[in-house]
């Protein structure tokens, strides 16, 4: 049996982009080059609306919002680690002659008097442009508008889809046999996650709205968070989860949207340490929380709340520590109120879970003080906790790192309080209740009738 090799696949693929040239398949490439710019240039890039002939979207074929690898993928290796922070534009063809006037034109078009500002041009080419007319292409576009051009023709969009984490899309658009798959250089990812990120790429994302699908995307992202490897798939799967945050009910919020809101708010701050994107979902998912009756659904939103005051202070989040506090203060009065109408005796677990939640509450540390007094955080592009897996031997960062005594933000009083009656409960509610809370936890409250204060950064294992 003939071991598939890098070279063979190459030369497939190039084959079938001049097919697909021949037919002027040019929206079919279309998303060829945005998958390929989502994973090298910037996970954030859309394919553009508006009828290409007409110049209905600028010749902008892809573009991207505000956010950008390295930045959101700060531990991941390879090409995420190089790129640009200016905003870009993505450009493509599939017609053979006259390239030089069709890069001139799209630049022309895309730096249009009424366009939204560009700092950098990825041209995809299914024929080749020559390096000479790329290098004068280049100084055009530097001279003339001031913006980075680069130009990838036929050979450079074939050896990126033979990559391992894009040969998907050279099997998805231009059929690449599975035998012509090079073999992966380090261990592949776990057979279940493979094929399950197959399943959705190939659906485009999943087949039905319902608590068991959101279950098995929930479990992915939660892979590509922590492992490594994976790190980079995080965009395709935030993508996927966030198909479930348009489930309508009504007009109402459902329970699908909140574990939406929540496992897509955790992958970008700790997947990827950044705060954009995932403080609308925080906001979110409370709002949704305080009308909520299900002591699992509250007690997850403190966990966010959580999250959302270490965003604040690892110095990634944008929301004031006053929004952060009124957030928090309000799920812990909806959490009373649910607490004191609920019988300990009949409902022992919900005692437990609501009473575990407002003592867990009580910890995350209140910023308002620190703020008025200090200010913000020194702003910083991603937390530099990204994609590492803390447990109760390493979460510990001490006030000698931050200059920050964390005892003077929590409320250690009524964590203690919460905590003695969530002892009494236990006996009662035996189901899973203690296992709900670390280590870390407990180490904090320890730490700080010890005199020696930690801060617990919202980690709470799952």
């Amino acid at each position: 049996m003939t071991v598939p090799n890098i070279p063979e696949a190459e030369a497939f693929i190039h084959f079938k982009l001049s097919e697909m040239a021949s037919r002027n398949e040019h929206h079919e490439f279309e998303e060829i080059a945005t998958r390929i710019a989502r994973k090298r240039i910037s996970s954030n890039i859309l394919i553009a609306t508006g009828p290409v002939s007409s110049g209905g979207d600028q010749q902008r074929d892809a573009e991207t919002f505000t956010t950008r690898i390295p930045d959101e993928l700060p531990h991941s290796a390879g090409f995420s680690a190089s790129t640009s922070t200016k905003p870009i534009v993505v450009a493509c063809t599939v017609q053979r002659d006259g390239l030089k006037k069709k890069v001139l034109d799209d630049l022309a078009g895309i730096c249009a008097k009424d366009a939204d500002p560009v700092g950098h041009v990825a041209f995809f080419s299914v024929h080749p442009i020559s390096e000479g007319v790329t290098h004068g292409l280049k100084t055009i576009a530097r001279e003339t508008y001031n913006l980075t051009l680069d130009i990838f023709c036929g050979a450079d969009i074939a050896t990126f889809l033979a990559e391992a984490d894009l040969i998907w899309v050279a099997q998805h658009h231009l059929d690449l046999p599975t035998s012509m798959i090079p073999l992966p250089e380090r261990d592949p990812a776990p057979e279940w996650y493979a094929d399950l990120l197959e399943d959705l790429r190939r659906n485009r994302g999943p087949a039905a709205l319902t608590p068991a699908s959101q279950g098995e995307v929930a479990r992915g992202l939660r892979y590509a968070t922590w492992d490594e490897d994976t790190n980079a798939d995080l965009p395709e799967w935030l993508d996927f989860m966030g198909a479930f945050l348009v489930d309508p009910d009504g007009g109402k919020e459902t329970d699908l949207v909140f574990r939406a809101c929540y496992e897509m708010a955790i992958a970008r701050f700790r997947g990827m340490g950044i705060a954009i994107g995932a403080e609308d979902l925080v906001r979110r998912a409370v709002d949704y929380a305080c009308g909520s009756d299900h002591p699992n659904i509250v007690d997850d939103a403190v966990v966010l709340a959580s999250y959302w005051s270490a965003m604040w202070s690892v110095g990634v989040g944008q929301a004031a520590s006053a929004e952060i506090a009124t957030a928090l203060n309000r799920l812990q009065t909806h959490v009373t109120e649910k607490l004191d109408a609920t019988d300990p005796m009949t409902h022992p677990i919900r005692a437990a879970t609501l009473t575990g939640a407002l003592a867990y509450s009580h910890l995350v540390p209140d910023w308002r003080t620190r703020e008025q007094e200090h200010g913000r955080p020194e702003p910083v592009d991603a937390g530099s906790l990204a994609g590492v897996k803390l447990d109760e031997f390493n979460v510990d960062l001490t006030d000698d790192e931050f200059d920050i005594d964390y005892g003077d933000f929590i409320d250690i009083d009524s964590a203690m309080r919460y905590l003695d009656e969530l002892v009494d409960l236990l006996p009662r509610a035996r189901v899973g209740t203690p296992s709900t809370y670390s280590q870390v936890d407990l180490d904090a409250i320890a730490d700080e009738l010890n005199g020696r204060p930690r801060q617990t950064l919202g980690f709470r294992t799952p």
